[in-house]
């Protein structure tokens, strides 16, 4: 995998991992004190934590290798933002919409069955948000942003 695709998965795994710490801690902070998932929850949430710092990580010294092959004239310093790479897949090519709607709805179909609070359901939820995101993102390249 090239530099560029590996920023863009880092930079959408960390993109998911900062949704679903977003999603659990507004469900935590509306639960009870006496809640049985209320322990789960704040666990994933810690687990999710050190994805995000890990990522971040990763994701610097990516950046940082960019910019020496940048300075060093290795790299074009007007190529494609992290945006415009393409999401990168295990075959090398990127999801068609209908492919990228076929797993969001396969997705969305295993977490409804999901035990609620549990690691199932928030691994679901996280691969759906991350399945929305390249949705829109390639609406958008496409139609343009609409607001």
């Amino acid at each position: 995998m090239g530099l560029e695709a590996q920023l863009r998965s880092t930079s959408d795994t960390l993109l998911a991992a900062l949704e679903e710490l977003g999603t659990l801690e507004r469900r935590k902070r509306e639960m009870e004190p006496g809640d049985p998932a209320l322990v789960a929850i704040s666990t994933r949430i810690e687990e999710i934590a050190e994805q995000v710092l890990g990522a971040s990580a990763a994701q610097r010294d990516l950046t940082e290798q960019l910019s020496t092959e940048v300075n060093e004239g290795v790299r074009d310093a007007h190529g494609p933002s992290i945006a415009r790479t393409p999401v990168p897949t295990v075959t090398g090519r990127s999801l068609t919409a209908a492919e990228i709607l076929h797993d969001w709805r396969q997705a969305e179909t295993e977490r409804a069955g999901a035990e609620p609070g549990s690691e199932q359901e928030a691994d679901l939820q996280a691969r759906c948000d991350d399945l929305r995101g390249q949705y829109r993102r390639g609406f958008e390249e496409t139609f343009g942003r609409h607001n």
